[in-house]
């Protein structure tokens, strides 16, 4: 893996596992932490809110040594024990449970209140289906939004002027160099990361704007990349973020899930694979 290629994952990588946080965070659920490539090397985390509320603040950020992926990890029970319900006192003096929050300890023995809400797995399978696919649509997302900063600036050098018919040239050259781009993606996966940029068949109208790009190489390229890591997760390999989505799929029409022994099965089965092709072999290249 050269560096520019490292790099490139390294952005996307950051990208991707954004979408997992702020989709996650934003359906309330804790993230304990945030981590670019595997094996930690470094982490910190940002001082604690002051009135003691739970917050992004919270989570652990780090980043490994090992450039083969990245991780956003979610808060579960066994981060905490002796979990008790949440009891509150009525005027009567009866005592009522406080439905879905505990009181209990962390492992270094803080005392802490937790909710249930917070633990993503416990959450319904359609909010943890938008956390699975967070991650590419912030790719797919982040691709879309370079190539039309360039293509903006490209149909400005073209033209010197600004107006409503170059925004319109503009909205539709990035849309269908976007289209475009997923060629170029999925040539980079099946030559399992050999990026050799090429101008593909393009239109006349588009050609010049396409040269831009390609002179262009590195924001093209990390937009090329941005989609080479859609294509890469949305694969049905558990646990890649395609076969997380297979699952809860299959949870939203049947109503249950499968069972523990067929995820840790696949879940060895798909991490071997996924380090046979896309680690060890582009390293034989």
């Amino acid at each position: 893996m050269s560096l520019l290629t490292l790099v490139w994952f390294a952005i996307c990588a950051i990208v991707h596992e954004l979408g997992h946080f702020l989709v996650g965070h934003g359906l309330g659920c804790k993230v304990t932490r945030f981590q670019i490539f595997l094996s930690p090397l470094y982490s910190f985390r940002f001082p604690p809110r002051k009135d003691g509320k739970p917050s992004w603040r919270d989570t652990e950020f780090s980043i490994g040594w090992l450039p083969l992926a990245g991780l956003t990890v979610f808060d579960v029970p066994s981060n905490y024990t002796n979990l008790v319900p949440l009891s509150t006192v009525n005027p009567d003096g009866t005592a009522e449970e406080n439905e879905g929050k505990y009181m209990g300890w962390t492992k270094e023995g803080k005392p802490v209140q937790v909710a249930r809400r917070q633990f993503l797995h416990l959450r319904p399978a359609w909010q943890r289906l938008c956390v699975s696919l967070a991650g590419v649509i912030f790719n797919l997302l982040f691709a879309l939004l370079l190539m039309g900063i360039m293509v903006f600036c490209a149909v400005s050098q073209k033209h010197g002027v600004w107006g409503f018919a170059e925004l319109k040239e503009s909205l539709l050259s990035t849309f269908q160099i976007f289209g475009y781009s997923f060629l170029d993606a999925s040539a980079v996966v099946t030559g399992l990361f050999g990026f050799d940029f090429s101008i593909s068949q393009v239109s006349q109208p588009i050609y010049d704007i396409y040269q831009f790009l390609y002179a262009h190489s590195f924001a093209y390229g990390l937009a090329i990349y941005s989609i080479v890591l859609f294509f890469i997760n949305i694969l049905p390999i558990y646990p890649l973020d395609g076969g997380h989505a297979v699952f809860e799929i299959y949870e939203i029409i049947t109503g249950k899930q499968p069972p523990q022994t067929v995820r840790t099965v696949l879940s060895w089965v798909g991490s071997i694979l996924f380090i046979i092709l896309f680690w060890i072999l582009p390293m034989l290249r």
